[in-house]
């Protein structure tokens, strides 16, 4: 009995020593790539009613989902300069609610460029908030905004001080710092 259990064991290691000895990698080949145009939908026999349903929802042509087309509205862009119209129309095209919309009624580009995040999201809500902040954020930028910098602000500061030390009015002479866009 121990001898019949004994060549099993060898049958059992003899016969997975050939199976790893079979066993040789071969690459899968590389799938050819499909044309970006469209899709193509290939059939399955376990569900053709998915299939059909997917045939109707896809354009027939190019793979294009089927909707209405929306003509694009001209870009409206927002600087410091833009007028309480212009951000208004600039509000309405980002797709904000009119609730937003109608709290910031009547704020000009530089009123809006000057809010902080947190008073955005204070009076917007932090989702709706956080989304103008950026998208102000992508305004400053592409309009060439540029906020005074430590230096130049402690130099204003220090004008005013000296100035009012002196005749206790505020001057009429205060250094003025051209902003230029950086491009």
């Amino acid at each position: 009995m121990a001898e019949m259990m004994r060549l099993q064991q060898m049958q059992q290691q003899k016969q997975r020593k050939q199976q790893q000895e079979e066993v040789v990698y071969q690459p899968q080949p590389q799938p050819q790539p499909q044309p970006r145009a469209g899709i193509e939908i290939q059939r399955r026999n376990q569900n053709p009613q998915l299939v059909d349903e997917m045939n109707n929802t896809l354009g027939k042509t190019g793979g294009e989902i089927l909707r209405p087309s929306v003509p694009r509205a001209t870009r409206v862009a927002i600087n410091e300069k833009s007028s309480p119209e212009d951000v208004t129309r600039w509000l309405q095209e980002k797709g904000f609610s009119p609730r937003v919309i109608d709290l910031l009624d009547g704020q000009d580009g530089a009123n809006l460029f000057s809010l902080s995040k947190l008073h955005l999201q204070q009076a917007c809500g932090r989702d709706e908030g956080g989304y103008l902040y950026s998208q102000l954020l992508v305004q400053k930028k592409r309009s060439g905004f540029r906020t005074h910098t430590g230096d130049e602000l402690k130099a204003i500061l220090n004008h005013r001080r000296t100035h009012v030390e002196l005749s206790n009015e505020a001057p009429a002479d205060e250094p003025v710092f051209t902003i230029n866009p950086i491009h």
